[in-house]
């Protein structure tokens, strides 16, 4: 089996094939993907990416996440994206299974936690409310 790595730092099409273990079946090659190497055609990779940008946008961008942080988001979206197919599927009348609903449930739960929530924002007319009852006062 042949692995092929890619980094998705430059291009996705730029790829490192690694060895395969001593005595391991080579008829196979593995391509390890991210979400930077689909093309984002289908509902649920449209979806997993809007949900990954709110995500990172309601966080004042990627450069204030650090990695875990964004790859908590990356799982986080993903995961939402198959928790709402799973849920459009039983509204529409398939049977879906329950446990796997509720297993997604909590994986994207315990992202959440360790994505931690988007910082508070102050929604004081004027901005900030020390200086709103300070200009009122004057």
């Amino acid at each position: 089996m042949t692995i092929v790595l890619i980094d998705t730092s430059e291009t996705p099409t730029d790829a490192e094939e690694v060895s395969p273990r001593k005595g391991a079946d080579t008829s196979k090659t593995v391509r390890l993907l991210t979400l930077a190497d689909l093309d984002g055609r289908t509902r649920a990779a449209k979806r997993a990416n809007e949900v990954l940008e709110t995500i990172i946008s309601e966080r004042g961008g990627r450069d204030r996440l650090n990695m875990v942080q964004l790859k908590s988001a990356e799982a986080y979206a993903v995961l939402t994206a198959m928790i709402e197919g799973i849920g459009a599927g039983w509204l529409d009348g398939q049977k879906v299974d329950a446990n796997e609903y509720a297993t997604l449930l909590n994986a994207r739960r315990r992202e959440q936690q360790v994505m931690g929530g988007p910082e508070p924002r102050d929604v004081t007319p004027g901005g900030n409310l020390r200086n709103t009852l300070l200009a009122e006062r004057a």
